[in-house]
């Protein structure tokens, strides 16, 4: 214990008399924690991890140990950076190489005590008796032995998001995608030799002025054109003249456009009359005519979809009215 004291002395900050204001603070910290305990069914001084949402890099924690064992389990970790101890609680809060608020700057919690304390250098490996223990193994300074117990930071494009962030070994964290890029989700799990498997999730989004919905890219071109033009244009730019084969698609191009509008959707019965096809050659499996609609017989060979401020759907029309057109492409 002497030489646990000695190596800490320059290191400690205690906080001094009580602060009301403070004190609510740490109530509320402690809450959080005690939530988070409850929900796992954790009383033990087992290792756990915060589940903050989007947290690449973990917060790891342990309730009811000592000063000393805090101490020996941040300076057994590389990735421990430094610690937080809350004497009261009894909890012990490791900074799993991220940036831990030093509490012991602010103003003081309670006459228990605030403790922080950090490396003063932060070493590739650590000595562990004849051994040296490199990042996301944990010292076992009884055996000499390394232990693999965690895995370090998950390194995440920035378009990503981590969908939480315990890291020990055997878990699983899912990954999605930040708003406006395609949505999708994978799993990763920090393997036995503590380190995160790989994963194949890419992200993407949509150009400047175009509008993503699920996996695709929709814009609307304000140009009067025909429908052969219109789905020319729409190639020039990497798309097709809009499908639409579902009622949530449909529901959004209402929803994105406005009132009076009135563009080209890449369907059309050229080649038999009554008998729809999309440009895309998906299966026809979907349509919202308007009332009435189709009625042009041969005439009237091609689809707009009307928005209005009263009613929206389908209508057949001449295939050389000129008409504004939306493309649609793979985000």
């Amino acid at each position: 214990m002497s030489e646990f004291k000695g190596k800490m002395e320059d290191h400690f900050e205690f906080g001094g008399i009580a602060n009301r204001r403070r004190g609510l603070q740490l109530l509320a910290i402690f809450i959080s924690f005690s939530s988070t305990i409850a929900t796992t069914g954790f009383r033990t001084s087992e290792l756990q991890f915060s589940t903050k949402y989007n947290v690449t890099v973990p917060t790891a924690f342990f309730t009811q140990i000592s000063l000393e064992k805090c101490w020996e389990e941040c300076t057994a970790r590389v990735a421990c950076r430094a610690f937080n101890y809350y004497n009261l609680y009894k909890l012990c809060e490791l900074d799993i190489l991220g940036n831990l608020t030093d509490v012991s700057t602010s103003e003081p919690f309670e006459e228990n005590g605030v403790v922080y304390w950090a490396k003063q250098e932060l070493l590739a490996t650590i000595p562990c008796g004849s051994k040296t223990c490199s990042l996301g193994q944990r010292c076992d300074k009884d055996t000499g032995a390394c232990e693999i117990k965690e895995c370090g930071p998950l390194n995440v494009s920035d378009d990503i998001v981590v969908l939480g962030n315990v890291n020990k070994i055997g878990s699983w964290i899912r990954l999605g995608c930040k708003d406006d890029y395609v949505p999708s989700f994978t799993s990763v799990e920090c393997d036995v030799g503590g380190h995160w498997t790989r994963h194949d999730l890419t992200c993407k989004r949509c150009e400047a002025d175009w509008i993503l919905f699920h996996t695709s890219c929709y814009r609307l071109f304000p140009e009067e054109v025909i429908y052969e033009a219109a789905t020319s244009k729409c190639e020039l730019v990497g798309a097709k003249l809009v499908s639409i084969t579902s009622s949530d698609e449909y529901d959004f191009l209402q929803r994105k456009f406005s009132p009076r509008d009135r563009f080209w959707i890449g369907a059309n019965d050229k080649e038999k009359e009554g008998l729809w096809k999309w440009e895309t050659n998906e299966t026809w499996s979907y349509e919202h005519f308007l009332e009435n609609e189709p009625n042009g017989c041969t005439t009237e060979n091609c689809l707009i979809m009307c928005i209005t401020n009263q009613l929206t759907g389908w209508a057949d029309v001449n295939c050389y009215r000129n008409q504004t057109y939306v493309c649609k492409k793979v985000a």
